[in-house]
């Protein structure tokens, strides 16, 4: 049994048991439970589970399940209470819709009784001393009220036992989904708060936002009409689902980790391109991210053959310094680069021993250069690699008294061994992943949840700890939780966001409201977020919305290396001991006039074989059809009436006064399509993920 068939037949019989199962869905369970031993095992249990805790809810432990008649109920209402006869009408309600398919299971249980039962149904007694137990008598129990062609309708009926004697029964409570945990936790919060959450988006601002989000760019005309078109009622889940199993998720998702982990510019000979080709395979057959993040940590050889080594290639200078400072903040969500020369002001542990003893992790690398001769053309390649120097290392700081002192291998008050052969980053690994509490899986949830929402759980995603208020403690330690459990699934965490019900919430900002994180205070996410798009979204669905294949951006030398060169006008490294970078993408002088006038407008917005408007110059389409195409290219909408109007208006007004300067009707219409089609890139509507 998969997973998803798994979840599927646990969600079918928690309808069945809250009375709200329709008849697709009992058909549907029944179907699960005739055709798989697993299913029909995990049904058994579970219904057992349901049936044990509507029955102790219902205040009648040892009772006899008795059918009531209506001339019974109201007694029993009287000496049992409200809530009582309810669980117990729960029971029996349950019971009865889910019978008619447990009768199936026993048709096959009753053929080849296990070996614990004898044949002629007695009961096996044995010693309780020797770890044995009493069998129970079964016996067909007949429930009226059932009718199902071709079913017998009746449960199996256990003679009561000592309830010591028996074994705790191996039942696992069935786990509500994760996109339910979600729902459910930001639902308490807003009534706690007593803010009411916005309307849905809209299926055109949906699906522009879950394709820039997943796939780093808008979609295009043909994906935002087909979804637009689309009837079905899971066409949402559909299209998650379809992104998340294709190449450009992983990409996207590949490129803002490469971001993260070396920047876009880096000063040091580095493999980029082999980094992010690394992580866009691990994302893509969505290995754990627990595997990636001890991966990054204990890569060794160079970084043209192994990607993963070129993080610590990227950061292992000024005695690993960097390596422990963005290591810390990037992988564990904590800044800990200030505790190398001071204490941090709330948390005590934070001190110079704490930097320098994670910092004595990294002391056995070292970063070995040799050079590489061709043999025929005499070219010299510097080839860079990761090395272990097995020995006892530390790391020697001056403390704020100016004391010399020593700092050997560990984390959060675990030691790692001295011992030569003991590979430090392996054991730091380790230490990382060890529990369900990591740090590495907080720290991942509350990325991935602000890559999505605009905000994590806290004020800064990469400054986590007691000093830093969390909006929602709960869930983010539910998520992380899961995450664990689900051993580190990437894809389960992202597709649970992006259906969740916050996610397809409107972003429009209401008149008053208490959720205005942008304004200092903790997110609620009563709405979605507005964001910038990023550099390399902005990059992508400009090249999208001029026409261009989504394949051609990943796929093509060309459009990387123009894509590489675009960027380049916007970063640059800084001399710092993080290695961190500048950035003028920001709404600065610099970003306006490149999206004005740079030479990727220029060459989107240019009426070129194969382009939007050659397409539009080409065709005899109406005015109005073409503004629409242009707006759904850009927008991924349709203009609203009031809008085509007004567009009409100015283009006719356009046309005018250059045919009167003797330019031809249809150039001139042209131009004006041009000119429309540069003032939609150019909006904010056009630049933010809303």
């Amino acid at each position: 049994m998969t997973t998803d068939q798994r979840n599927h037949l646990l969600s079918l019989l928690d309808a069945v048991f809250e009375e709200t199962a329709t008849a697709d869905q009992i058909a549907q369970l029944e179907q699960l439970v005739i055709g798989n031993p697993e299913a029909r095992s995990l049904y058994v249990r579970a219904s057992s589970l349901h049936g044990m805790l509507y029955w102790d809810a219902a205040g009648a432990p040892g009772e006899q399940f008795a059918e009531e008649s209506e001339t019974a109920a109201p007694a029993v209402q009287k000496s049992v209470g409200t809530n009582q006869s309810v669980g117990r009408r729960r029971l029996t309600a349950g019971l009865a819709i889910a019978g008619s398919i447990l009768a199936l299971l026993l048709l096959a249980l009753f053929m080849q009784p296990p070996p614990a039962l004898q044949p002629n149904n007695s009961a096996a007694v044995v010693d309780n001393n020797s770890e044995s137990v009493v069998e129970p008598v079964i016996d067909p129990v007949e429930i009226p009220g059932l009718s199902m062609p071709g079913i017998r309708t009746h449960v199996p009926q256990e003679t009561p036992v000592v309830a010591d004697v028996l074994p705790a029964p191996d039942i696992q409570l069935p786990q509500a989904l994760l996109v339910d945990v979600i729902d459910k936790q930001l639902a308490q919060e807003w009534k706690a708060n007593e803010i009411a959450a916005n309307p849905r988006a809209t299926d055109a601002e949906w699906v522009r936002r879950v394709y820039l989000d997943l796939a780093g760019r808008i979609p295009t005309v043909a994906e935002a009409e087909a979804f637009l078109s689309d009837k079905n009622t899971e066409k949402d889940t559909l299209l998650v689902k379809r992104l998340l199993s294709g190449n450009e998720a992983a990409a996207n998702l590949a490129n803002i980790w490469t971001n993260l982990l070396v920047g876009r510019m880096t000063r040091t000979p580095i493999n980029r391109p082999a980094l992010e080709t690394y992580l866009t395979n691990q994302f893509a057959a969505n290995r754990p991210w627990s595997e990636t993040v001890t991966d990054l940590i204990t890569a060794e050889g160079n970084g043209d053959d192994n990607g993963a080594a070129n993080f610590l290639l990227a950061h292992l200078n000024n005695e690993a310094v960097p390596a422990t400072a963005i290591t810390a903040r990037v992988l564990l969500g904590q800044q800990v680069q200030c505790s190398q020369c001071h204490r941090h002001p709330v948390v005590s542990e934070w001190d110079q021993d704490h930097f320098w003893t994670f910092n004595a992790c990294f002391q056995q690398t070292r970063i070995v250069e040799t050079t590489m001769i061709d043999q025929e053309t005499g070219e010299r390649t510097r080839i860079r690699e990761l090395a272990d120097e097995p020995g006892t290392k530390g790391s020697f700081y001056e403390t704020l008294e100016g004391v010399v002192k020593v700092a050997y291998p560990g984390y959060d008050g675990q030691e790692i061994s001295l011992e030569p052969e003991t590979n430090r980053r392996a054991a730091l690994a380790e230490l990382l992943l060890g529990d369900e509490e990591s740090d590495v899986a907080r720290a991942f949830v509350n990325r991935i949840w602000a890559q999505f929402f605009g905000y994590g759980f806290t004020s800064s995603v990469d400054d986590m700890g007691p000093h830093s208020p969390v909006s929602h403690p709960k869930l983010l330690d539910e998520l992380s939780k899961r995450f664990v459990s689900s051993d580190y699934n990437v894809q389960e965490l992202v597709e649970a966001i992006c259906l969740s019900e916050a996610y397809r919430l409107s972003s429009k900002v209401p008149e008053t409201t208490d959720d205005a994180p942008e304004h200092g205070s903790l997110p609620l996410f009563s709405r979605v977020y507005v964001k910038p798009m990023s550099p390399e979204q902005m990059f992508q669905s400009l090249v999208v919305s001029s026409g261009a294949s989504p394949s051609q951006i990943h796929s093509s030398m060309e459009m990387k290396s123009l894509r590489e060169e675009w960027l380049g006008q916007f970063f640059r490294p800084d001399e710092t001991e993080e290695n961190s970078e500048s950035c003028t993408f920001d709404g600065s002088l610099r970003q306006a006039l490149s999206l004005m006038n740079g030479d990727l407008v220029q060459s989107v917005t240019s009426a070129e074989s194969g382009t939007l408007l050659d397409d539009l110059a080409s065709s005899n389409e109406s005015d109005v059809t073409k503004i629409r195409k242009i707006c759904m290219a850009t927008l991924s909408r349709y203009p609203s009436d009031r809008e085509l109007a007004s567009l009409r208006q100015v283009l006719r007004s356009y046309v005018r006064q250059r045919t009167e300067r003797n330019v031809p009707a249809r150039l001139a219409v042209n131009e004006g399509l041009r000119d429309l089609y540069w003032a939609y890139l150019n909006s904010s509507e056009f630049g933010l993920v809303q």
